[in-house]
């Protein structure tokens, strides 16, 4: 295993004790892709999920979605997030309310991190 897929590893398990810690989720919310010949590795909600619950008074209303995609850093040697998402839906539903936005790749012109609010005009 390299030490991306290693680095990786660890990163989605610690993420994992977290998430479990705030949400009191008890199976693993995230899983780890490591992404051959890419140099690559991905961290992203287990498939089945659908995301986090995030409950008020213990109603779910919201899901949580995150991902990550991480390299080595080639001078420092250590994990590097490439690009990252945060992105919340109303429970049951498939458009996201908002999300947060990071991409190491884009141009000076653009932010490499930007928050979207998503919204319908009623007017």
């Amino acid at each position: 295993m390299s030490a991306l897929a290693d680095s990786a590893r660890s990163f989605a398990e610690e993420l994992n004790t977290t998430l479990s810690a705030v949400f009191g989720e008890s199976e693993p919310l995230l899983e780890m892709f490591y992404v051959e010949g890419k140099g690559r590795a991905i961290i992203q909600p287990v498939s089945d999920s659908g995301g986090i619950p995030l409950r008020v008074k213990g109603e779910h209303v919201l899901d949580l979605e995150l991902s990550y995609e991480l390299e080595m850093g080639r001078r420092s040697g250590f994990l590097k997030v490439m690009k990252s998402r945060f992105l919340i839906r109303a429970e049951g539903e498939s458009s996201p309310v908002a999300s947060f936005d990071f991409d190491e790749g884009y141009s000076e012109d653009l932010p490499s991190a930007h928050i979207n609010l998503h919204t319908e005009s009623t007017g």
